[in-house]
């Protein structure tokens, strides 16, 4: 077939795409509220899931961690990564990497007279701390480690405890080596997170004093690294493997919070099925508007097929018909996606009283205050091709009776 031929053959598709105006535009309109429904939906979807990971990875866990092998499932103060800051400083100078925290970490008793809470003990750098995480500015009263000998103590430990700034606490573990370990310190500030999991159970020291304590050395259990952006984890672990010493192991914030992935995971299914019913919806009347023009136009096939075109080039020009009415929608859908997401991705959705808060609660997901649409070229392609896709093979399925169609008693076809 020749250029011109086939030119000419899309031509005449496209002419006779506009023979019912009536019917195409309101086709296309199906199609093109269809597929921005897609987009808008995926892209507040995107932009919700990439600041809620972002919230819950700054209470502590960070984008990734590198940590012993074994201290996720047993962690044991002996699970030491040699010369963190070390690697810590290594991982900074990754162009994908934000900023890098070291953290020892230990169980022990904290007391005060006769009373003993147990509680886990971070040693941090808090300086470094405060980029990292947002456990710095949940300061409620006092100030953030402002001493060596400070203690920064969540509002639920603070109150099962009966301590306030100023007082001075007891804490009791077990050293590497199995000796106890003891640390006196006294009450500097007190956060309020609003995450009773971490109110009631976390005390935060300066990272030497505990290292010092503890005989942890220049050891510590968790580097953190916080990226730029999360979609760049992946060259990030890949830039990291090769920093590794043996025993040692780089892990996601997927593995760190689980809770979190089952969320955002489950979130993305009932997403999806609702697209996928849309889509469906839309294909079906792709399908009718194609089953009406092939009736319509019955007689007009049979006279093709008489003079001697062949079925398939009557399947081709309605193939080229069903494209160029994707084509005009999926047009329509970009203009009205990038007027619909103008505002959410500059500006941001504010979430005050939409009750986002309760629907995530569970889940120990903060929620931030405003929402912002999140646009690449899966959430602008992947809803106007999977119309695309289910529109071609619904004209698949109509344009059975094309070939099936006989010259002689489609001429008698009464229209």
């Amino acid at each position: 077939m020749s250029a011109g031929f086939s030119l000419l053959f899309v031509r005449v598709g496209w002419r006779n795409l506009w023979r019912n105006r009536g019917r195409t535009w309101r086709t296309a309109a199906s199609i093109a509220v269809g597929a921005t429904i897609v987009i808008f939906g995926m892209s507040v979807q995107k932009g919700m899931y990439g600041d809620m990971i972002d919230l819950a990875t700054r209470l502590g866990s960070g984008h990734l961690q590198v940590q012993h092998t074994q201290y996720l499932d047993d962690p044991r103060p002996k699970y030491l990564i040699s010369g963190a800051e070390s690697l810590a400083r290594q991982m900074e100078a990754l162009p994908e990497v934000a900023a890098t925290t070291v953290r020892a970490e230990a169980f022990a008793l904290v007391s005060i007279g006769e009373k003993s809470v147990g509680a886990l003990i971070q040693g941090v750098d808090p300086e470094r701390e405060r980029v990292v995480s947002d456990l710095p500015k949940s300061l409620s009263q006092g100030t953030y480690l402002a001493q060596s000998d400070h203690a920064y103590v969540g509002a639920g430990l603070a109150r099962n405890l009966g301590v306030d700034l100023g007082d001075e606490v007891v804490v009791l573990g077990t050293g590497v080596g199995g000796s106890v370990a003891a640390m006196v310190l006294t009450v500097g500030g007190i956060m309020e997170t609003g995450q009773s999991a971490v109110d009631r159970s976390v005390l935060q020291v300066a990272l030497p004093a505990l290292q010092a304590a503890f005989g942890l050395g220049d050891g510590g259990h968790r580097v953190v690294v916080n990226l730029h952006n999360i979609d760049a984890i992946d060259r990030a672990v890949e830039a990291i493997q090769p920093m590794l010493t043996r025993g040692s192991v780089i892990r996601d914030w997927k593995v760190l919070m689980p809770d979190v992935d089952q969320a955002v995971a489950l979130d993305r299914v009932m997403g999806e099925f609702i697209y996928v019913i849309l889509i469906l919806i839309v294909v079906f009347n792709i399908g009718n508007t194609l089953v009406i023009t092939i009736l319509e136009r019955t007689r007009e096939f049979g006279l093709l097929l008489a003079i001697g075109m062949r079925p398939q080039a009557i399947m081709g020009m309605i193939i080229v018909e069903a494209l160029a009415l994707w084509l005009v929608g999926c047009l329509l859908a970009w203009v009205l996606s990038t007027a619909l997401l103008a505002y959410p991705v500059m500006v941001g959705i504010p979430l005050e009283s939409m009750g986002v808060e309760e629907l995530v609660q569970g889940f120990g997901i903060p929620v931030p205050d405003a929402l912002y649409g999140g646009v690449d070229a899966r959430t602008v392609l992947m809803g106007p091709l999977a119309i695309g896709a289910g529109g071609l093979l619904a004209s698949m399925f109509t344009m059975m009776r094309i070939w099936r169609l006989q010259p002689v008693e489609a001429l008698r076809d009464e229209e």
